[in-house]
């Protein structure tokens, strides 16, 4: 198994998943469109949002999709319980100006203004509760002067801490603990100044893989190892791009496999053996294609073989 590095990270208690409002009407009313009441309860929930068309002047609810595919105009976003979840603008398909959230409760939580591609966080210092919409944290943040500083966490939906860490003027810093939905441990990783530095641990199908990242991506020696403590495989890495030698072991130390990579592309020998040692499979690998190859059984005796036909020039 490869060590695996999520890419890019995306704060998740920062940047959050974005509910959109999708309509299976037209934009455009008609002259005998009714405009819809916001105090409507069957529809003040989750599954609804309030839309005013910026054109028209009109309201209507509308189904909530995952894309916001709407003309421009102001939207409304409600909880499970009924009150208030966020509102502000939509422009472009993108939300625009100021958007305001909400608590559970009712009152006002924070603010965003969007303009161009910045988005500015408007709190008060101290401790501040993300929602889902059915109320639940979704996350707790530590403010400073409008920036996140201090301890931060984030939830799953079952409200299960997803991830720790602290972050130091508005930027992750420190050490950041990824958790599942059942509280274990599956990545600890450390960043600076917003960026994956240094030395990054993952627990994946009950293997460790303890590597190291430059810049978010993996960088040198990474290795795999059993739960029992032995080694279950040895990779390097040049800027996040797979190079040099890929080793896979058996659990009683004995190898596994082996091959060879040039700047992500397989080229080079390759190798199997049982776990008593005994050569199963070896063969010639240029550019990600197979030049030549044979398969062994446990006893050294051939049992197919395989050799690619060469391009030459008189081909």
């Amino acid at each position: 198994m490869e060590f695996m590095l999520f890419k890019n990270l995306v704060v998740f208690f920062f940047f959050f998943s974005i509910l959109g409002c999708e309509s299976s009407t037209e934009s455009t009313a008609d002259e005998d469109e009714v405009e819809a009441d916001i105090n409507d309860t069957s529809k003040r929930n989750d599954s609804w949002c309030f839309y005013i068309d910026a054109k028209t002047g009109l309201s209507k609810w509308i189904e909530v999709g995952d894309v916001m595919d709407v003309p421009d105009g102001r939207f409304t976003l409600f909880y499970s319980n009924g009150n208030e979840f966020k509102k502000g603008k939509i422009e472009s398909n993108a939300f625009f100006d100021t958007v305001s959230f909400y608590k559970p409760e009712g009152g006002l939580n924070y603010r965003r203004i969007y303009s161009n591609d910045t988005i500015l966080e408007l709190r008060t210092d101290g401790i501040c509760n993300e929602y889902f919409q059915n109320g639940r944290i979704k996350a707790q943040v530590n403010y400073k002067n409008n920036l996140r500083n201090g301890l931060a966490k984030s939830f799953h939906p079952n409200g299960a801490v997803q991830h720790v860490y602290t972050c130091e003027n508005g930027l992750e810093h420190g050490k950041f603990i990824w958790l599942d939905i059942n509280g274990d441990t599956n990545r600890i990783s450390h960043w600076i100044n917003g960026t994956c530095q240094g030395e990054n641990i993952e627990f994946h199908d009950g293997l460790k893989y303890i590597g190291n990242v430059l810049n978010g991506e993996f960088h040198g020696k990474n290795t795999g190892f059993f739960p029992n403590g032995t080694i279950e495989s040895i990779q390097y890495y040049k800027n996040g791009i797979q190079d040099s030698s890929a080793t896979f072991y058996h659990e009683n130390g004995m190898k596994k496999h082996q091959s060879h990579f040039i700047m992500g592309v397989k080229d080079g020998p390759e190798h199997s053996w049982n776990k008593d040692g005994r050569l199963t499979f070896e063969g010639l690998v240029k550019n990600d294609l197979s030049v030549w190859w044979i398969q062994y059984d446990n006893y050294n005796k051939v049992i197919e073989t395989f050799e690619a036909h060469l391009k030459t020039k008189e081909d």
